[in-house]
């Protein structure tokens, strides 16, 4: 990148946009989960586009539901799936009697997938008379861990150890249709409007649901690198390996972005306007961009959120983009809040 020796560490608190933490509960009206299970590992959001939810770990994982908009802004823990040592994914599905979560965890039995719904929040007056509907293991499947899944219609692929699994709904109850090898995925990418698994390997094919297999391989033109964190967005995937360089891969076209001096890299998400944000460093970790130019990222410091109470974001774990441009931030902590960070335009 034409550039040798990495910039000076930011030890300034980021002042470029803005931070709201909010708290895994409805403060002064509910309580967090313990402290030390409130460490957010993954989020995902729910088919309406309303909530979003954090899976913790620790002694005992939960599964947490935000609504952080309009004038909701709280959060209520959902519980934990009976035998779960740790959720691994979700997916939501609306239907007539409410939004419906299939959530895949590991036990001690192996990888289950259970049923349940998402909360009926209403305002925040009324948090108190939300009823909570338990979970229901609905199917086992023969691996000790699901990785992810995704749907199509009233089909759904599983996947966990190098196997996938075709599944199909019936009713509320899902049944085991295929398994094929797939080796090791990545993610899924949408690609031309079509979902594809992207394997370690950096080779992409397409999911055929009517078939039940997956479509011919294409091998991507990417350098063996091997990614510490790596995030898809519609249309590509952007990654940083263990050296802290960031590589963009979008509509086929494969580019180095830029290199984070700090490492680890925890996590990392791409905006639509193509502005990187990442957040990296050991202990206290810092909040990084990359914008047009390829070079050193920027360091913005570290993040702090003044609005409601003061914390400090140590540790992240996972970024999402919301909707509205927003970046969604896991914090890996005790009492680990949902961060929500509003950047600046890009000028």
């Amino acid at each position: 990148m034409g550039i040798d020796t990495p910039p000076p560490v930011n030890g300034d608190f980021v002042n470029e946009g803005t931070f709201l933490a909010m708290p895994p509960c409805f403060p002064g009206v509910s309580l967090p989960p313990p402290a030390d299970e409130t460490r957010a590992h993954r989020l995902f959001c729910s088919a309406s586009g309303r909530d979003l939810f954090a899976a913790t770990c620790g002694p005992v994982p939960h599964l947490l539901q935000f609504r952080p908009k309009g004038t909701y802004g709280y959060a209520l823990d959902l519980g934990t799936p009976p035998g779960a040592t740790e959720i691994t994914a979700l997916l939501s599905r609306t239907m007539p009697d409410g939004e419906m979560l299939l959530v895949a965890c590991t036990g001690a039995e192996g990888a289950t997938i259970h049923r349940s719904y998402t909360a009926c929040l209403g305002h925040g007056i009324q948090e108190w008379h939300v009823e909570l509907r338990p979970f229901r293991q609905v199917l086992a499947l023969p691996v000790a861990s699901i990785d992810g899944m995704v749907e199509s219609g009233t089909r759904l692929f599983a996947w966990g150890e190098g196997t996938g699994f075709f599944l199909s709904r019936n009713g509320a109850e899902l049944v085991l249709e295929k398994t094929v090898p797939i080796g090791e995925v990545h993610a899924v990418l949408k690609i031309d409007g079509a979902d594809h698994l992207l394997s370690r390997e950096w080779e992409v094919m397409p999911i055929l649901w009517d078939r039940m297999e997956t479509g011919p391989v294409q091998k991507l033109s990417i350098p063996a690198s091997t990614p510490q964190v790596l995030r898809a967005f519609p249309g590509g995937f952007v990654f940083a390996d263990e050296e802290g360089r960031v590589f963009d891969w979008s509509d086929g076209v494969f580019s180095e972005r830029g290199r984070i001096p700090l490492a680890p890299v925890h996590a990392l998400c791409r905006l639509r306007d193509g502005r990187i944000f990442a957040s990296a460093g050991p202990e206290i970790a810092h909040w990084y961009v990359i914008g047009r130019e390829v070079g050193w990222a920027r360091d913005l410091g570290v993040p702090v959120s003044t609005l409601t109470t003061r914390r400090y974001g140590l540790q992240f774990s996972n970024l999402l983009v919301g909707a509205d441009g927003e970046i969604l931030a896991a914090e890996d902590d005790r009492n680990g809040h949902l961060w929500i960070y509003f950047p600046p335009l890009n000028q």
